[in-house]
């Protein structure tokens, strides 16, 4: 899977790429919630982490395959359902809460789905996108005041064009 996002999107907005991609076994949105295609992920799991410390802020890219084509779009309309999560807790952190809808430009893709969460301080906010048999995921973590949906806009217009198997 060629989808990792480039570095050059997010390095001029200050963040430094943490570590090459990883193996990593991560949901598809933070609303603990099992998605009925979560069985048809693929072993192909990769993450690649950026930072921002002095903006105290970070990217996550999270990328999959699917083994039936139609899963991965499957996937983005079952994460809509993040928006009916209740406040709930990740890990020993929490309460997250569900804040809106994400309103992002379409980026060319077969689907997609955005959402922000509120954690004390902190403002995490997804985006899903599938196209074919490929599903990216970037989440944004940072202060409540950052601009994550820019962010988040200029990663899946980079990372779009990439997506095919």
């Amino acid at each position: 899977m060629k989808v990792q996002l480039p570095d050059d999107v997010l390095v001029p907005l200050g963040f430094t790429r943490e570590d090459s991609s990883e193996q990593k076994n991560y949901s598809v949105v933070l609303c603990p919630t099992e998605l009925p295609t979560d069985g048809a992920m693929s072993m192909t799991r990769l993450s690649t982490s950026w930072f921002n410390k002095p903006a105290f802020s970070y990217v996550e890219q999270f990328r999959v395959s699917y083994r039936r084509v139609a899963a991965a779009a499957e996937t983005v309309q079952h994460a809509r359902k993040a928006l009916e999560c209740q406040p709930f807790m990740f890990g020993d952190e929490g309460p997250y809460t569900p804040e809106r809808e994400l309103d992002l430009p379409p980026l060319g893709v077969d689907a997609q789905f955005g959402v922000c969460y509120t954690y004390e301080l902190m403002r995490i906010c997804q985006l899903v996108m599938s196209k074919a048999d490929i599903l990216a995921r970037m989440t944004f973590y940072g202060p409540k005041d950052a601009d994550a949906a820019r962010i988040l806009a200029k990663a899946g217009q980079a990372t779009a064009p990439l997506m095919t198997s």
